[in-house]
């Protein structure tokens, strides 16, 4: 037998398990995440906090703490082009707390 194809059907195989532990992991999720972005700057925040975004079930709240001076203004943006709920912004020290709902 060719050995690349042992390793596929390997790969085959596992995948079912996979599948499980991912389901598990998306039944865990709590309906609040944080996401700390202190310390990147533009267009960081906003680019992370899409992918965040996409990977959160709908209705659930974001939490992303930002210390970019743009970066709440292209998140608002980001909301606002995408669907989603900017639900408000408050500012701590040096940092910027913005709380978002996935559409």
């Amino acid at each position: 037998m060719v050995p690349w194809i042992g390793f596929r059907i390997q790969a085959i195989e596992m995948r079912p398990s996979r599948v499980k532990r991912a389901q598990e992991r998306m039944d865990s999720t709590p309906a609040h995440e944080e996401l700390d972005l202190t310390g990147l700057k533009c267009p960081l925040p906003s680019l992370m906090t899409a992918r965040a975004l996409r990977r959160l079930p709908s209705g659930t709240l974001l939490a992303v703490t930002v210390t970019d001076a743009l970066a709440p203004l292209d998140i608002r943006f980001l909301c606002e082009r995408e669907g989603h709920e900017f639900i408000e912004q408050s500012n701590a020290d040096d940092a910027v707390r913005l709380m978002l709902r996935r559409k």
